[in-house]
């Protein structure tokens, strides 16, 4: 045996069932809150539960829960002020919920899977359930399902054939982990990103044949244009307009729902300050080159809209992640006590996400 073969895959359990009652909310809360802002249902909080058993799968956190009643929340400024860029996939073993997934209603049973895009908002209430879930940054499971921020809120029903054959494979492969060798985690990430892809690659087709399949491709093509102009000063509604042969109005419309073209550009870049002001690599970097390198015009104009976006200067960002706890990806510690590094390993991959910065 090959002594690779030895070392297994980080794993992280969180349980609340050795804390005491009183605290066991607020300690959950805290946790989640990675993620998602949560409320207790009238009538649990008393008897609140909760458990994480996830496996640290290179870029991916899968993780086995289970929760007692609550809602679920991402609002706007939720996801201004924790900047991730994942896609979350979940199969209900138990339980479910129901509600509003960006403009659209939803509801989930146990069997089904669905897909959740953490850059967009949701309000949701479950009851008692249980959950395998996949958070897969975005940009890795976008290079073999473009257009998945498409999917927000789609669900493959467990009496359908993709989402029973998606659903044995995350059951069966979550069983499989406590055993997988580390030296095997790239190759078993990619299959499961061809596996999530294939499954829910038709219900991308249908979403986009039922769009203005014109409109979808230019929203996306002027998307990528601001991803990779951010350093710009110049990056306007009528430099976009320009280089791309799109008339304002026609701009304006596309990006009507998502609070405008000027507003969209200023959360990419706000978000991707966050992303560079915490991450090691730029911890000796000006923090006014970091602004400089995305498109801010002055240290003040960079400050006021880092300040606007999360409440907090960039100087403080930086502070706080410097004397934040360790977020190395490793959690081994015993069952049954309150551990949990599956909210490090997601924070790690969101700053892994970080723009290309001039030195």
């Amino acid at each position: 045996m090959d002594a690779t073969d030895l070392v297994k895959l980080p794993f992280s359990i969180f349980s609340t069932d050795d804390i005491d009652p009183r605290d066991r909310w607020a300690i959950w809360q805290d946790s989640i809150s990675t993620i998602f802002d949560v409320a207790p249902v009238a009538g649990y909080d008393a008897t609140f539960a909760a458990s994480v058993h996830a496996h640290l799968l290179q870029t991916l956190v899968f993780g086995d829960t289970h929760f007692t009643a609550q809602t679920f929340d991402r609002s706007p400024l939720k996801i201004a002020r924790d900047g991730l860029d994942h896609f979350l996939i979940q199969i209900y073993l138990n339980g479910g919920y129901a509600g509003e997934v960006g403009r659209n209603k939803v509801d989930v049973r146990p069997g089904d899977v669905c897909i959740l895009d953490l850059g967009q908002t949701l309000t949701t209430q479950s009851t008692a359930s249980r959950t395998l879930s996949l958070v897969i940054p975005r940009d890795t499971l976008e290079a073999t399902l473009p257009g998945a921020s498409l999917l927000h809120g789609s669900v493959l029903r467990r009496e359908s054939g993709l989402g029973m054959l998606l659903g044995d494979h995350l059951k069966s492969l979550f069983c499989r982990l406590p055993t997988v060798p580390q030296a095997d985690a790239v190759l078993i990430q990619d299959t499961v990103l061809q596996m999530v892809s294939a499954c829910f690659r038709p219900t991308v087709a249908s979403l986009t044949q039922a769009r203005a399949p014109i409109e979808a491709v230019t929203q996306a093509k002027i998307m990528r244009y601001i991803e990779d102009n951010l350093a710009k000063f110049t990056l306007a509604p009528q430099s976009i307009s320009r280089a791309l042969g799109i008339s304002r109005t026609t701009l304006y419309r596309l990006f009507e729902q998502i609070g405008g073209v000027t507003s969209y550009i200023q959360r990419r870049r706000v978000t991707r300050a966050y992303a560079a002001l915490i991450h090691p690599a730029n911890r000796l970097r000006r923090i006014y080159d970091i602004g400089f390198d995305l498109g801010f015009a002055s240290e003040g104009h960079f400050s006021r809209s880092v300040r606007k976006a999360y409440g907090f200067t960039p100087s403080d960002i930086r502070a706080m992640s410097l004397t934040s706890r360790s977020l190395l990806p490793y959690g081994n510690g015993p069952q049954g006590v309150a551990k949990d590094d599956y909210t490090h390993w997601i924070m790690l991959s969101r700053q892994t996400q970080i723009p290309e910065l001039r030195y």
